[in-house]
C-alpha cells in the first residue's frame, strides 16, 4: 500500500493551486479537459451542450434544469426545479483507464437537497457509475459515497449551507488501484478498485453538479460548486481517442404546418447523429429523426454522439424559427 501524506503542497501552477492531496510516488499536474453541460428538459430527454458557446444554460419550458458559470468567483450553479429533469451536471472530456486523477473543488448543497449526485466517476463493468458523492437531508445535511460494491456510507453531516473541500483521487490499476477521498484536508474514505475500466471502450471520466430523482416535497435542489480543479499524473496516458466534428448548416425559417424535415448534421467520423429539441411546444423529434413542427416560436435543435471507443463525444446547437 502506497503510504499518503498530508503535507500541504503551496506550489503554484499556471496561477493556480496544486492539488493539495499529495500521494507518494505521483506528481500531480493540472490540465484542463473540455466541458459539456448535459441537461435533462420537460420529457427527461437527454441534452448535451457546449460549455464555451452556453456558460449559463437552462431547458426552455417550464426551467426544469439549469447551469450558471460565474467567472468572477469560478462558482457553478447546478439546479433541477421539478421531477420532469434530474441532471443538471458538467460532463468531462477526460476519458482515462491508466494513471492517476484527482479531482478538487468546493461544494455547497442547500436544503431540501436530497438523495442526488454531487460528483460522478463514470465507467463499471455494467456501463455505468462506479463512484459517486451524494448528499442527502439527513442530519441537516450529510454527504454520503457509494463506491463499488460498498453500500451508502456516510462521510460528513450537519453542511446544509456550508462550504466543503472535496478531493476524490482515483488510481488506476498501474498505480496503486484505489479510490480515495478527503474532505478538509482529511482522509474520510479508502477503497480499492479492482475494476478494469472496459466500460465499452470509453474509459472512466468524471462528471459534477446535481443528478437524482426530485422527491415529492423537495423542489428544486441546488448545488455550487467553487473552483472546480482537475489533475493528473505528469506524463500518464489519457485515453487515445479522436476528436469528430459535427457539420451542422444554418436551419431555415419554418412555418406552422410545413412538413417533418431532416436538420442536416453529420459527423466527421461517420457517426449517426441523435437530435434533441430544446422546446417540445416549437418542434419534437419523430422516432425517424426528423425535426416535426409543433407550434409558433424558437427552440434549439442539438445534434450530438457520445461518442465510442475511437471518437470523443461532441455536439453543435441550431436556432429554429417557426413562424404562424
Amino acid at each position: 500500500m502506497k503510504k499518503i501524506t498530508l503535507t500541504t503542497i503551496l506550489l503554484a501552477v499556471s496561477l493556480q493551486l496544486i492539488a493539495q492531496i499529495p500521494v507518494s510516488q505521483i506528481t500531480w499536474e493540472n490540465y484542463n479537459p473540455k466541458k459539456k453541460i448535459h441537461l435533462c428538459n420537460e420529457v427527461g430527454k437527454h441534452m448535451m451542450y457546449d460549455w464555451t458557446a452556453h456558460q449559463e444554460l437552462h431547458t426552455s419550458v417550464g426551467k426544469n434544469a439549469s447551469y450558471t458559470y460565474n467567472a468572477q468567483d469560478k462558482t457553478e450553479t447546478f439546479q433541477l426545479y421539478d421531477k420532469k429533469s434530474n441532471r443538471a451536471e458538467i460532463r468531462l472530456i477526460n476519458e482515462y483507464e491508466y494513471g492517476a486523477r484527482q479531482f478538487e473543488g468546493y461544494v455547497t448543497i442547500f436544503k431540501p437537497l436530497d438523495d442526488e449526485c454531487l460528483m460522478q466517476i463514470w465507467g463499471s463493468h455494467e456501463g455505468a457509475t462506479q463512484f459517486m458523492l451524494r448528499g442527502f437531508y439527513e442530519d441537516n445535511g450529510s454527504l454520503t459515497i457509494n463506491c463499488g460494491s460498498s453500500s451508502r456510507i456516510k462521510v460528513m453531516d450537519n453542511i446544509y449551507g456550508k462550504e466543503v473541500k472535496v478531493n476524490v483521487i482515483h488510481l488506476q490499476e498501474d498505480v496503486g488501484n484505489k479510490f480515495m477521498v478527503y474532505l478538509n484536508d482529511k482522509k474520510v474514505f479508502e477503497l480499492a478498485d479492482n475494476e478494469k475500466a472496459i466500460n465499452n471502450f470509453n474509459g472512466n471520466y468524471h462528471k459534477y453538479g446535481v443528478y437524482g430523482t426530485v422527491r415529492d416535497g423537495h423542489e428544486s435542489p441546488k448545488v455550487i460548486w467553487r473552483n472546480v480543479q482537475h489533475f493528473k499524473d505528469k506524463g500518464g496516458k489519457m485515453y487515445d481517442k479522436q476528436e469528430q466534428k459535427i457539420n451542422y448548416p444554418t436551419l431555415a425559417v419554418k412555418k406552422v404546418g410545413d412538413a417533418d424535415f431532416d436538420a442536416g448534421a453529420s459527423s466527421s467520423a461517420k457517426l449517426p447523429l441523435i437530435y434533441r429539441s430544446s422546446d417540445l411546444t416549437v418542434a419534437t423529434i419523430t422516432p425517424e429523426g426528423k425535426v416535426h413542427i409543433v407550434g409558433p416560436g424558437k427552440t434549439l435543435i442539438l445534434a450530438f454522439h457520445e461518442g465510442n471507443h475511437e471518437y470523443h463525444p461532441n455536439s453543435e446547437l441550431r436556432e429554429l424559427v417557426v413562424q404562424k
